[in-house]
């Protein structure tokens, strides 16, 4: 999931799914990327956000499936990759770059 406030214009972004809100009015949106293939880079810099119990995306690099999307922004938090709960950095990039779909 990835977490954006509930202000912001990407709250509701083409591509996302299902969603909710969070107690602190935050709003969470069930996201899918595609990577053309399994190797093809997120180019996604990520750092903990322990207020959250998430990780923020701190970069995006334009050439990366991240930016490219229009679907992932820099600010954004992400809660889980592929059903999994994700609270560390390299953890949630280990899940990112192993599967096709994110």
């Amino acid at each position: 999931y990835d977490r954006v406030p509930s202000s912001s214009p990407s709250a509701k972004r083409p591509g996302g799914g299902g969603g909710g809100t969070r107690g602190d009015g935050a709003v969470c949106v069930a996201l899918e990327l595609k990577k053309p293939t399994r190797t093809s880079p997120l180019g996604v810099e990520l750092e903990a956000d322990v207020d959250r119990r998430g990780v923020r995306v701190v970069a995006l690099d334009p050439r990366g499936v991240g930016c490219t999307s229009g679907r992932l922004r820099v600010g954004d938090v992400i809660f889980e990759v592929n059903g999994t709960s994700v609270v560390e950095p390299n953890a949630a990039a280990a899940l990112l770059r192993g599967s096709s779909r994110v």
